[in-house]
């Protein structure tokens, strides 16, 4: 599936083409899939993992910090590689849902709020549906910005969503920005490898 979804796209990939290039078959496939959508979900999160896996490298930063970090590289790797882009987006306009709690629960932490159950959901629904919308734009916009552009109004609105101080946010999207160049970055496929520059 991941292979697919790289080389043809979600959308232009069927459930029939998994089975037969994966070498299973329609029972196998619905055993632990109830639809494409759940395993596109599964190849989706594997990718974020990898993302997330960056916060190890810089355990003695901030958690908001390594989050940051994350979605610079996201968003990085978005831009380079128009497969990724293509599925990404994809996903988004077919509106995928996924919980984003490895990017709200550093958010949480540095909130200078307690909020009720009533307010963090809407909270995690409007932080769903910007960055849905935003893939989507950058999709077709890309060109015009540079990768880090999305990120900053990504993450500066996600901050002001949870209240987190002007000093906070500024000292974030600085010094994630600093520690992003000195990560040498590859990627194949929807896997991305990150390692400190030596």
């Amino acid at each position: 599936a991941q292979r697919l979804f790289y080389e043809k796209g979600y959308t232009n990939t069927s459930v029939a083409e998994i089975i037969e290039l994966s070498g299973t078959n329609k029972g196998s496939f619905y055993h632990y899939y109830s639809k494409k959508e759940d395993l596109a979900e599964a190849v989706l999160l594997n990718s974020h993992y990898q993302h997330v896996e960056l916060r190890n490298l810089f355990p003695e930063e901030t958690s908001l910090v390594r989050m940051a970090l994350e979605n610079r590289v996201f968003w990085h790797v978005f831009f380079c590689h128009e497969n990724f882009r293509r599925f990404i987006t994809d996903l988004n306009r077919e509106s995928l849902h996924y919980e984003s709690h490895y990017m709200n629960d550093p958010c949480k932490e540095y909130s200078r709020k307690v909020f009720t159950q009533k307010e963090y959901a809407l909270i995690v629904n409007a932080n769903i549906g910007l960055r849905r919308n935003l893939s989507i734009f950058m999709y077709d916009n890309f060109q015009k910005y540079e990768f880090y552009e999305p990120s900053d109004f990504y993450l500066t609105n996600l901050f002001k969503m949870f209240e987190i101080s002007k000093e906070d946010i500024d000292y974030t999207l600085k010094r994630s920005m600093e520690l992003f160049y000195t990560l040498e970055i590859t990627t194949e496929g929807f896997d991305f490898y990150a390692e400190k520059k030596k």
